[in-house]
This record gives structure tokens, sequence and C-alpha cells, in this order.
């Protein structure tokens, strides 16, 4: 990609991680983010109405509706981290839909300005390429192939992630990229699993 492209990609908003609740506050633990972390909290409340869940934001002015997509299906999720690359993973699955993310292997260099200016003011494209190099994408399993449908990395959209335990269940290994877009595996350490695990293999044939 070139730089106008690169920037571009700075327009979007993902992260991924954990829900924290507290008195009737849910608040979004950011393991993952694309952006620098902001200084308030991403908290809010919930509530259902006619079916829809409804959050609306406490230190930011706004509202969500999510609906159910699709019906059954036992969820299962997992924390995850590659020790000696230093960042962290998730993957969601609930019913035939998943969700993986993936932090970038070095943090943003200097935290308090914005993507945008730290991608801008790369002198080489690779190192604006490097800043980006961060995933969070959303895609469906169908007879065991588990394919990405939507990403903040436009060369993943289309590839399969093929999420596999190894070493008695004490590992995950996907279906990866390098910075470059390349293909490659990676092994994550399983920190911590919701659910049963081999949900989150491409081994099972849940619809």
């Amino acid at each position: 990609m070139d730089r106008p492209q690169l920037l571009a990609l700075c327009g979007q908003k993902a992260f991924a991680g954990t829900l924290e609740a507290d008195d009737g506050v849910f608040s979004w633990v950011r393991r993952i983010d694309l952006h620098p972390a902001t200084p308030l909290p991403d908290a809010g409340t919930l509530h259902w109405a006619d079916g829809v869940l409804v959050e609306e934001g406490l230190h930011e002015a706004y509202v969500e509706h999510w609906e159910l997509l699709e019906q059954g299906g036992c969820p299962a999720a997992a924390l995850l981290e590659a020790p000696l690359e230093g960042c962290a993973g998730v993957l969601v699955r609930v019913g035939s839909w998943f969700g993986y993310g993936r932090d970038r292997p070095v943090p943003l260099p200097t935290p308090l300005v914005s993507l945008m200016e730290q991608v801008g003011g790369c002198g080489r494209r690779a190192e604006a390429a490097a800043l980006l190099d961060c995933e969070v994408s959303i895609g469906r399993v169908h007879a065991g192939r588990w394919e990405i449908l939507r990403s903040t990395l436009p060369h993943r959209v289309g590839t399969q992630l093929r999420p596999a335990l190894r070493r008695g269940g004490e590992q995950l290994r996907v279906c990866d990229t390098d910075p470059l877009g390349r293909a490659r595996p990676r092994d994550w350490r399983l920190v911590q699993v919701e659910g049963p695990v081999r949900l989150l293999t491409a081994e099972d044939t849940q619809r």
C-alpha cells in the first residue's frame, strides 16, 4: 500500500479486549487498540429495549444498538499471548461468527500523539506499515473454514484463520501475516479460556 492508502487506514476504529461490570457501569478493557489510549475509560450503560441491547456512553456522547444476528451456538473465547513477540491476542467465537485480534509487536512510540500524525511522520513506508500492523478481524466458520470477512488489514479479507491446538492444548496456532502482508504461522499461548476450547479450532464443525 502507498502512503495515502496507509493514512486512510488510520480512519478506522477497532479494538479487542474484555468487558468489566461495576454497579451497572460496563467498561471495555482494551487489550488491543488500533489507536493510542484515550485519557478517559471506555465506559457506558447497557439496557434492553424491544429485544435490542442499547449501549450509552458515560464519558463520550454515543448510543449503539446491538442486534442478535444468529440464534444458538455455545460461546467460547480465549486471551492469547505471544511471549517471544511481546504482543497480546484475543479469539472469540459465538455460533458461526468469530472475532480475532492481534496487537502490534512493537507499541506505538508516542502514545499521546494520534495514529494519523505518527503514520504521517514516518520517513519510510515500512515504518508506517509497522505502526498499522494491528489486526482486528471478524469472520464466519463454515465446514471447518474460518474465513475473514472484515479486517483492519485489507490483505486479510478472504483469507483463512485455521486455528489449531498444539502442544497438548497449551498453544493455539493460527495463519497470520507479517508487517509486509506475507503469510506466516503464529503460535499463541492460551492465557485464559472461557467455554469449550474445541470451539476455537478449525477441527470443530459446529455451524
